[in-house]
């Protein structure tokens, strides 16, 4: 499980520096990386690292937390990346091309991390 945690985190903080970035770029009149709001981003990567280092304390807190972060990551930070790169999609909220597949690899192995969480814990409590 500490592997686990460990790469939940590195999500985390690997989404709060992608969102730190889109925001330095957007006050330096450049843009931000996606539609995103930075400061919205950086906050979802900062509760994500606390709902993972909930496990600590309370398991329950973890499964819930993350039963969450899983639906909300699928439904917003993976589909409307996806939506927008399937056939040529609109990309002119994006930086990039390259920035929209990172922002959606980085929430895929987000919604991956947090999917095996689970079954690790809740396969441990049978």
């Amino acid at each position: 499980m500490t592997t686990v945690l460990f790469l939940q985190a590195a999500y985390g903080v690997a989404g709060f520096l992608f969102n730190l970035v889109s925001q330095i770029r957007a006050a330096r009149g450049q843009g931000h990386l996606t539609p995103t709001p930075p400061k919205s981003g950086m906050m979802v990567m900062s509760i994500v690292v606390l709902v993972t280092l909930s496990y600590f304390v309370s398991p329950i807190v973890y499964v819930i937390g993350w039963i969450a972060l899983v639906v909300f990551l699928g439904r917003g930070g993976v589909a409307t990346h996806a939506r927008a790169l399937a056939a040529g999609g609109p990309m002119d909220r994006y930086a990039s091309r390259g920035a929209a597949i990172t922002a959606m690899v980085l929430n895929i192995f987000g919604v991956a991390m947090g999917v095996l969480g689970l079954v690790v814990v809740l396969a441990g409590a049978l």
